[in-house]
C-alpha cells in the first residue's frame, strides 16, 4: 500500500509529532492538510478514498459498541444494539453501487437523532463507537462532508469535536478508542496507536482502493 510521493515528508511529520504528543499532534486542523494534499494530487482519487477511510475508522471502533450489548439490553436499549453495525451495512452497500443514497442518508439522519436521545445512556466509548457508524455513512452518503468538514470552524481537539456533534468519523473513532467507559477524556497510549494504524494502515489502503476500486478490508 502506497500514498502519493508528495505525501511523504507530510507523513513523516504528523508521525514525529503525534510521537510528541498523541492529544494534539494530529489534531482537526492538522488532518485538513491531509485531505488537501490528497485532493490536490487527484480528486476523484481523494474523495472516494474519504468515502472509503471513513468506513474502515468507523469498522476499527465498532468491537467497542458490540461490547455494550449485554449492557444495552439492561438499560432498555436492547432494540438498538443493531445500530452501528446496520448504519455500516449500508454504507458498505452505496460503496458497493447497491444501495440508495437518497435512503442512506435519511437513515443517517434519523440515527443522529436517535443517538441523541440514547448517547447520555451508554458508556462514553460506546457513544463514540456509535457516533463514528454515523458519520461513517454520511461521509458515504455524501462524500462532499469531507469537504465541508474542513470548510467550516475546525476546533483544536477531537475530543472537542466529537462531543460537538458535527465531527467527522475520525475524530468520534479516535476518541472511542482512547477514551473510557466513564470519561470521554482520551488516554494518550491508545490514541498514539490509533493515529499509527491510521495513518501507517488505514489511510494508505482506502488511497489504493479509491484507485483501483478493490474490496475494502474492514478488520
Amino acid at each position: 500500500m502506497s500514498l502519493p510521493s508528495s505525501f511523504a515528508p507530510l507523513l513523516d511529520n504528523i508521525l514525529e509529532n503525534i510521537s510528541v504528543d498523541p492529544l494534539a499532534g494530529f489534531a482537526p486542523q492538522k488532518r485538513k492538510l491531509v485531505w488537501q494534499t490528497l485532493v490536490d494530487q487527484d480528486f476523484t482519487t481523494a474523495e472516494k478514498a474519504s468515502s472509503l477511510l471513513a468506513l474502515k475508522t468507523a469498522y476499527h471502533v465498532l468491537p467497542i459498541f458490540e461490547r455494550s450489548a449485554e449492557y444495552m439490553v439492561k438499560v432498555g436499549l436492547g432494540n438498538h444494539i443493531s445500530l452501528a453495525n446496520d448504519a455500516l451495512l449500508t454504507a458498505q452497500a452505496i460503496l458497493d453501487g447497491k444501495g440508495d443514497v437518497e435512503a442512506a442518508f435519511r437513515q443517517a439522519g434519523n440515527e443522529h437523532n436517535l443517538i441523541g436521545n440514547i448517547g447520555g445512556k451508554l458508556p462514553c466509548n460506546t457513544d463514540m463507537a456509535l457516533l463514528a457508524s454515523n458519520k461513517a455513512l454520511v461521509q458515504v452518503a455524501r462524500p462532499s462532508f469531507q469537504q465541508l468538514y474542513f470548510n467550516s470552524f475546525l476546533p483544536s481537539t477531537d475530543l472537542e469535536w466529537a462531543t460537538s456533534g458535527q465531527a467527522d468519523a475520525t475524530s468520534t473513532a479516535v476518541i472511542a478508542w482512547s477514551c473510557s467507559k466513564t470519561s470521554y477524556e482520551p488516554d494518550r497510549s491508545p490514541m498514539l496507536d490509533f493515529w499509527r494504524w491510521w495513518l501507517l494502515e488505514a489511510l494508505p489502503e482506502a488511497w489504493d482502493i479509491g484507485l483501483t476500486r478493490q474490496t475494502l478490508k474492514t478488520n
